[in-house]
């Protein structure tokens, strides 16, 4: 009896290593833009999406190596990314590099004589980074920018006002309006992110 249950305690021990080497490990790196609206939710959102799929395993750069090997301060150097990130013992390394998170006023439609449209819009924009650090290759660099309108109004052509009152987002219309924005842009990245890993695991 003993010995049966040796056998399928390795069998266990067996499919597990083979699950846990089997599922990459993925280095998340978020470098936020100075804003008042927002923290880094760009980072916690990703980090909550990617957990829901059992088949990555993401870790939080920032709560590897503190002591003993900070995060590369230039982000676009890859031969420090790869070197970090080998030591950090992870497969691929994603770099969310958010250049600029902001509000801004347009006029998006206009009939001569008549009116005018105004916008406000929320705009994310940056560049992302997938380092596959077996291969030391970037296989993703590309920007990003997401939009999503917050208000709009019409006015008489007469009117022509772009700082209308009407097209401003009180303080907590603006935390709630960047968190729609951020969500929007995790999609987005997270959209290019699944399709480099079905390539990935279809070789």
């Amino acid at each position: 009896m003993r010995k049966i249950r040796f056998m399928v305690l390795v069998v266990l021990l067996t499919a597990l290593c083979r699950t846990v080497m089997a599922t990459p490990s993925v280095l998340l790196k978020v470098s936020p833009a100075p804003t008042a609206w927002a923290g880094n939710g760009i980072e916690d959102k990703l980090i909550i999406r990617m957990s829901r799929d059992s088949s990555i395993h993401v870790i939080r750069a920032d709560n590897v190596m503190q002591d003993e090997r900070p995060f590369p301060a230039d982000l676009y150097n890859l031969d420090s990314l790869v070197d970090w990130g080998m030591e950090a013992g992870g497969q691929y390394l994603l770099v969310v590099d958010v250049h600029s998170e902001r509000l801004e006023r347009r006029k998006s439609f206009h009939i001569p004589l008549f009116f005018h449209k105004y916008s406000t819009f929320g705009v994310i924009s940056g560049e992302m980074r997938m380092i596959d650090l077996r291969s030391g290759q970037a296989v993703i660099a590309e920007p990003f920018q997401t939009e999503l309108e917050a208000k709009r109004i019409f006015q008489a052509s007469t009117d022509d006002d772009i700082n209308h009152p009407d097209l401003r987002l009180t303080s907590p219309g603006k935390i709630r309006f960047f968190d729609r924005l951020e969500n929007k842009l995790c999609d987005q990245l997270l959209e290019s992110i699944g399709f480099t890993e079905r390539g990935n695991n279809s070789d």
